[in-house]
């Protein structure tokens, strides 16, 4: 987010200076619908009223994580009975989760039965959140495709797939009419070197089986327990401007009430020198992104880069 592109800078300043929030690097929330700047406690109030608040993230962010954790905190002692999916685990682990939720089984057998260490590099960072639920009757959920199925369709395509594996494949997946989606991941993907444009259409493949599948998790659960509300955590490629997974799960819920957390990178996100040999420099103009007709969320969390606003 440029806060240059805000509205009487001045006053946005001005309140940023009086609004700090815990931590030294000024914190302010905007509301992207309405382009103001608005504080927590309206946005968790209107959380509470959302069946499922989408809450993206930059995986290796803590500050991401931290909010995750707070946000959970806010919406269960709403009252609300509410559940949490998860990105970061696969679905097919869910009778291991299942024990998890009954409390028959800690985060570290939990972690030990979906080799969470191989399958998530960074889920130490989840630990805080899925035992406060597990604490508090809060019911996880994994939403993950299997990533063996995942990265065969990304580097071989659908017909790739045998029939058992087709077998893991929601009824209902909408390969065509996504035009902005696939224009819009078309230019993020070539940031990887190993990608060109001959590997786009297997690479939107995965991205859309990978949102679908999740997007089915999400919305069986929900027709199941229709008086529970949801927090689905997730890399925020999946939810921005509302499409992919969001826009799936709209797709059979057309009368959900949902809402789109997300909160700035502000330069936290460090590239190992592995990532940085795999990575190549990209623009993505301003022009380009407007072909998106929708807002990148509903509330955006700005956080001061640590070399300040410049």
């Amino acid at each position: 987010m440029n806060i240059s592109h805000l509205k009487h800078s001045s006053l946005v300043l001005l309140l940023i200076l009086m609004n700090s929030c815990q931590s030294s690097r000024t914190q302010f929330w905007i509301d992207m619908y309405e382009g103001e700047i608005v504080t927590t406690e309206s946005i968790i109030e209107d959380l509470k009223e959302s069946q499922i608040v989408f809450i993206g993230e930059s995986h290796r962010i803590a500050r991401h994580h931290a909010w995750q954790r707070k946000i959970l905190k806010e919406l269960h002692i709403s009252g609300t009975p509410i559940s949490l999916g998860l990105e970061m685990i696969e679905k097919h682990y869910q009778p291991a989760l299942d024990k998890f939720n009954a409390g028959q089984i800690d985060f570290e057998t939990l972690a030990k039965e979906i080799d969470w260490k191989n399958r998530w590099s960074n889920y130490l960072s989840y630990r805080e959140l899925v035992e406060y639920a597990q604490q508090h009757a809060i019911p996880v959920l994994g939403l993950n495709g299997r990533t063996e199925l995942i990265r065969q369709v990304g580097r071989q395509g659908l017909t790739s797939l045998s029939q058992e594996q087709q077998n893991e494949i929601p009824p209902k997946i909408n390969w065509q009419n996504d035009t902005i989606y696939r224009n819009h991941l078309d230019k993020i993907m070539l940031v990887h070197m190993s990608v060109d444009s001959s590997r786009l259409e297997k690479i939107f493949q995965a991205q859309v089986l990978r949102d679908e599948i999740m997007a089915d998790v999400i919305v069986n659960h929900l027709k199941s327990n229709p008086n529970h509300h949801m927090m689905v955590v997730t890399g925020s490629g999946h939810i921005n401007y509302g499409l992919g997974t969001v826009q799936r799960v709209r797709r059979e819920l057309p009368a959900i009430r949902d809402r789109i957390v997300l909160f700035t990178v502000s330069g936290d996100l460090t590239l190992t020198p592995q990532e940085q040999q795999q990575v190549r420099p990209i623009t993505i103009t301003h022009q380009q992104l407007r072909e998106i007709p929708y807002p990148l969320s509903d509330y955006l969390l700005v956080t001061e880069p640590e070399d300040g606003i410049q």
